[in-house]
């Protein structure tokens, strides 16, 4: 158990839990590569990141930006030196055994080697852009899932293709106070979907300010949908979920 985790109210092995579908999502972009090579199995690359969470509990510090942008560059890092990946990010063009010694007289591994090579990994821009890409495909496939119609359009309409809450309602043909009620709804519907509780912890988002301040991609609206704080959050009026399906 770590004693020294840096996350407020966040318990080590719990995160850990937490974050292992998040771990996975990254380690399937990879699949091309363990496909090419026996040296490193999917298994091993969540083994991988499970460290890395650790790593990244013990170095975090919340004045930088958000948890989940950190963590995700240094589970790709690791991923990426387990796999050879050169310090530019670049898959290997030729996959041998990590293991392997360089030469028949040195002790040194390949994977030693191309760990040394690779600690700079990539740029934290392309790495922040993959996890928002990543949060992105969770949320809409957490859309998918949504049992009620109504909320999955209001929610489409107004964070996916960024349509006003006005012009939503008149498309819609109701007037804008149901509309919002069916929004409220449909973000308590998301906050509670199993597969997007990987990004939250303690009810507490570990995006915040962080990822929100994203406004100007294709992406920052979608995030919004997951990404709220405690204000956005809607406890009282779980009752007219029933009336809003």
């Amino acid at each position: 158990m770590i004693a020294d985790c840096n996350i407020p109210g966040a318990d080590p092995t719990s995160v850990i839990e937490q974050y292992e579908p998040f771990l996975k999502t990254i380690a399937k972009k990879y699949t091309y590569v363990l496909n090419k090579s026996g040296a490193v199995g999917f298994d091993d690359l969540i083994q991988v990141g499970r460290i890395a969470i650790i790593d990244a509990q013990k170095r975090y510090e919340p004045d930088k930006g958000a948890f989940i942008t950190f963590l995700a560059y240094r589970v790709r890092a690791a991923m990426q030196r387990t796999l050879g990946f050169n310090c530019k990010g670049e898959a290997p063009k030729q996959l041998v055994y990590l293991d392997a010694p360089i030469s028949d007289e040195s002790e040194d591994t390949l994977g030693d080697t191309v760990a040394d090579l690779a600690a700079p990994t990539v740029d934290e821009n392309i790495t922040e852009s993959e996890t928002k890409r990543e949060i992105s495909e969770q949320v809409r496939e957490a859309l998918n899932r949504m049992k009620s119609e109504k909320q999955r359009e209001v929610i489409t309409r107004i964070y996916i293709d960024g349509q006003e809450r006005t012009a939503a309602a008149a498309d819609m043909g109701m007037k804008y106070s149901p509309l919002c009620a069916l929004e409220r709804a449909g973000k308590r519907s998301l906050h509670r979907d199993e597969q997007l509780k990987q990004f939250v912890i303690g009810e507490i988002p570990f995006f915040t300010v962080g990822v929100m301040q994203f406004n100007c991609t294709w992406t920052s609206a979608t995030e919004k949908t997951v990404i709220w704080r405690d204000k956005h959050i809607f406890h009282n009026d779980d009752d007219m979920d029933e009336e809003l399906t």
